[in-house]
């Protein structure tokens, strides 16, 4: 999937009044990105949680104590504005019930606002309690024009970086983005 249809797929996730969307991706990173152009698109703040940070507005100091999960839905409760609220790895989380009670109470709150709480994990794992709060989204894999893009960033810091001299022809970019199929973006960027 394109980056630029997951920020539009996301966008109508989030406009729809979705309270939780479990995006099911190995690539946080490109996650992070996707989602950063969607709060901008929305033109509402990203705000991302991980439990070694704990909370803060996307490239802003984390607020302090919200490290631990009932913490943070705490935190997330208080803020009153349209947000995403990107909870990295929050899966591991899911089998507490005061998490899933916690995030089943932000869900009826969240259906009458422009908020979703997006939990990013690898794997799906959604508690049957929170089924009907939560819309699945996989991220998948970057497509040929993503990876193209990658293969003509790489080759530049390549030049840049260590003077390596170009001998590939731009016509030859889409055939090697089309090698790189089926990899995650910085699987693809190592093997670059």
């Amino acid at each position: 999937m394109s980056a630029q249809d997951a920020r539009k797929e996301i966008a109508l996730l989030v406009n729809s009044n979705n309270p939780i969307v479990y995006l099911e991706t190995w690539e946080e990173d490109r996650a992070v990105e996707i989602l950063g152009c969607v709060a901008q698109d929305l033109r509402i703040p990203l705000y991302v949680w991980a439990v070694t940070t704990g909370l803060a507005m996307a490239g802003g100091a984390p607020i302090y104590n919200t490290q631990e999960p009932p913490q943070v839905l705490g935190e997330i409760d208080g803020i009153r504005n349209d947000a995403l609220f990107l909870l990295k790895d929050f899966h591991k989380y899911l089998d507490q019930d005061v998490i899933v009670r916690k995030l089943r109470d932000l869900a009826q709150y969240f259906r009458r606002e422009r908020r979703s709480v997006i939990i990013s994990a690898p794997i799906v794992k959604i508690p049957t309690e929170l089924e009907k709060d939560t819309a699945l989204f996989s991220l998948g894999l970057p497509d040929e024009a993503e990876l193209t893009q990658l293969v003509q960033l790489v080759l530049q810091e390549l030049i840049e970086r260590f003077r390596v001299k170009n001998q590939l022809s731009g016509d030859r970019f889409p055939e090697l983005a089309s090698s790189l199929r089926g990899l995650t973006r910085e699987e693809a960027r190592r093997v670059l």
